[in-house]
């Protein structure tokens, strides 16, 4: 996915977000991909790091109220379908500092779906002594 962000200065100005474990080669083929649109892409960054330049920016008035040597820290959780990452990010009176990113490509809301399926599956079968799994279409009406 590619999120863009309008600057609003320029109507064909963006900042584009890519999934945070894009290389550079596959960013700079979606900046050539959106400046072949027509648009004007001013940069390329990572979606956890667009979504804690987001809150930070929401949060503006609170971080620069922080007094000196105060800061909080705040955790960004993103599941998708397929991958899951976390961000967890510090911020200081004018200042954002990424402490860590973790991801995992092979996490996402389908393994959570396949888990509570095989759940209750299992439940159907000791209750009603009926196994989902005989029928194609078994597991995918309880999911």
């Amino acid at each position: 996915y590619i999120i863009l962000y309008m600057t609003g200065v320029h109507p064909l100005e963006c900042c584009i977000a890519v999934p945070g474990y894009f290389n550079q080669a596959q960013r700079v083929a979606v900046q050539s991909a959106v400046s072949i649109a027509g648009l004007k892409p001013l940069r390329v960054m990572s979606s956890h790091g667009a979504t804690s330049f987001n809150y930070g920016i929401r949060k503006l008035k609170e971080i620069h109220a922080l007094g000196e040597g105060e800061s909080f820290i705040t955790a960004f959780v993103n599941v998708g379908e397929s991958q899951a990452y976390c961000t967890i990010v510090k911020y200081t009176n004018g200042n954002a500092e990424v402490l860590g990113v973790q991801y995992d490509q092979e996490l996402g809301g389908r393994n959570y779906d396949d888990i509570i399926v095989r759940h209750f599956a299992e439940v159907f079968k000791t209750k009603n002594k009926v196994d989902i799994y005989e029928s194609k279409r078994g597991p995918v009406r309880v999911a």
